[in-house]
């Protein structure tokens, strides 16, 4: 679209912008206006149109580059490799979801954390957990998809790391090295399967029609219920090991909840 182009005197230091009638990319910018507020009330305005779109029932349709595909097709192939190659162990780690007794089985005589099963499915967790929540948060806020995708990976590696270091050292200081090693493998199994769903989620989310709070909401409450059952499986571990109540709380307190207080709170304080 052809625009109108304004010289300025050279003895004028003030910006140079679009005086009021002049038409930039079929948008009329304001002279009381600053270029922030201008493109800030631009950004408003397309995320209403496309809300108004979706109220009356036209589709919205999104396109996205080879990098989404290629993200799209490795998630589809650590699953498939696991569930070919490794389907038995995949039908175990499912079954301990339910029945954490069979743990033993898996802990007795195998190095868990070392599986190829082990490592597909928590590297599919580090990769796709920062990803989807990275695109959600972009589709439904002002922020960048790649600053949103940083920052979020940049915790769940601080807090998995620090946890590891924190269960090495409480296994030491308390010898404990048995109980603390079912209990980390557990953390870990809910982590991998969360990472299988956020596989599958991150396709909808891509390539569906369905709307992103629906798969906003639907990841938060497969999260929360994921941290639900953690924590009760804590609890039965610890009880099943004799240990105190007391010592069972204190421990989830330090070890779980404050990590994601302060997650939760340093967020809110840097956003």
């Amino acid at each position: 679209m052809k625009s109108t182009t304004i010289l300025s005197d050279s003895s004028n230091t003030a910006k140079h912008i679009p005086k009021e009638g002049v038409l930039m990319d079929g948008a009329n910018h304001p002279e009381s206006q600053s270029i922030g507020e201008w493109s800030e009330s631009l950004y408003q305005a397309e995320i209403e149109k496309s809300q108004e779109s979706t109220l009356a029932g036209e589709a919205v349709v999104h396109s996205y580059g080879w990098g989404f595909l290629m993200i799209s097709i490795l998630g589809v192939g650590i699953l498939a490799a696991v569930i070919a190659f490794y389907r038995k162990r995949f039908e175990l780690l499912l079954g301990v979801l339910f029945n954490w007794k069979l743990s033993k089985q898996i802990i007795r005589y195998e190095k868990v954390h070392s599986h190829p099963v082990n490592i597909l499915l928590m590297l599919a967790f580090l990769i796709f957990f920062p990803l989807f929540f990275a695109k959600i948060g972009s589709e439904l806020s002002k922020y960048d998809f790649i600053f949103l995708w940083q920052r979020i990976l940049m915790y769940l590696v601080i807090y998995f790391v620090v946890k590891l270091i924190l269960y090495r050292f409480s296994a030491w200081l308390f010898d404990e090295g048995s109980l603390i090693n079912k209990y980390v493998f557990q953390l870990n199994l809910y982590s991998k399967f969360m990472g299988v769903l956020l596989i599958g989620m991150w396709i909808l989310l891509i390539y569906s029609p369905i709307g992103i709070d629906y798969l906003f909401n639907f990841s938060m409450l497969i999260l929360i219920l994921f941290l639900t059952l953690q924590t009760a499986r804590a609890f039965m571990i610890g009880r099943s090991e004799g240990k105190s109540l007391y010592l069972i709380i204190l421990y989830l307190c330090t070890l779980e909840i404050v990590p994601w207080i302060l997650i939760i709170k340093s967020l809110k304080n840097n956003w």
